[in-house]
């Protein structure tokens, strides 16, 4: 049986909707990123992340994590996946925009970078 991209995404919204914790987006949002091909939805059946290919005035390429929930272990097999994709589509580092410096702990080879701080105007 084969699952679209859109019912894939219903599936795994209540894992993802968890990690916006800046009121920055909704599901639409998130949903017409990864339909126009802007972002890209990895899943597992307990995990999901979004990713996004970044490209800099420098040509630096990157693929930015900026979406995860679910099992710890789920995420890790998906954040492999898209580190893999990366690489073969010219990226030459991975991030990950993150609300919880945690997951640097929690991730093989990734550190802290910098810190984001809000504040309620």
């Amino acid at each position: 049986m084969h699952t679209s991209l859109r019912d894939e995404f219903r599936r795994v919204w209540p894992l993802l909707k968890e990690a916006i914790i800046h009121d920055t987006h909704r599901k639409r949002h998130v949903w017409d990123a990864i339909d126009k091909g802007d972002c890209q939805l990895w899943t597992a059946p307990n995990a999901a992340i979004v990713t996004e290919l970044r490209v800099f005035p420098t040509g630096l390429k990157v693929i930015n994590g900026w979406l995860a929930g679910g099992e710890l272990e789920g995420v890790k097999a998906l954040v492999s996946q898209a580190e893999a994709w990366g690489k073969s589509q010219g990226c030459v580092k991975a991030g990950i925009s993150c609300g919880r410096a945690g997951w640097s702990r929690k991730l093989d080879g990734y550190a802290v970078a910098g810190v984001q701080l809000t504040k309620e105007l």
